[in-house]
């Protein structure tokens, strides 16, 4: 059973975004989210959620804040027990390299934005009045936002959070490591 589930959803999530409108991909992430919520205690739903992560970084990457926190503080019971399954230790390590790569990919696309919203203000700046107290970017849309400087975000509401890890997550990693 467990190897016919695998088998099925390495041909269905891949082509999540690519099927779904941008709800209902949406919706599939906060379902996702939901069943780690109430399906935390049982270690063979997390195995099977955290496999299909694992092996598909990339779609799940844009929701990875969501996601991180929750693989973390399931290290111990998938990889720590004293009779856990070997291909869980495996899955387990797999975790905390997936979590610390994207927590560089995160710094990585955080600097890369703040260099371009720099280079943004610096040509806005150019093109508006010197006297003029907001620098405008277009979004999108075509339309003016403004930027604040200090978050990187624009006034039309468009926001990524990033994820870094704090010192007691990268302890738990740690201390699962050695």
């Amino acid at each position: 059973g467990k190897e016919l589930i695998r088998s099925a959803l390495e041909i269905l999530v891949p082509v999540l975004k690519k099927r779904l409108n941008s709800d209902d991909y949406k919706r599939s992430i906060d379902l996702t989210n939901k069943i780690i919520y109430e399906e935390g205690n049982s270690v063979p739903q997390l195995a099977h959620i955290w496999h299909v992560i694992v092996r598909h970084p990339d779609i799940f990457y844009s929701h990875c804040n969501r996601f991180a926190r929750h693989m973390i503080n399931s290290v111990h019971r998938l990889g720590l027990l004293p009779n856990c399954p070997q291909e869980n230790r495996a899955l387990t390590l797999e975790i905390v390299e997936l979590v610390l790569h994207w927590e560089e990919r995160q710094e990585r696309d955080s600097v890369e934005k703040s260099e371009n919203i720099e280079k943004g203000k610096r040509n806005v700046s150019e093109e508006t009045d010197i006297s003029s107290p907001s620098k405008k970017l277009k979004n999108n849309k075509g339309q003016p936002a403004l930027v604040d400087s200090v978050s990187g975000s624009t006034s039309d509401g468009k926001n990524n959070e990033y994820f870094l890890l704090d010192q007691s997550m990268i302890d738990t990693l740690a201390n699962f490591i050695v």
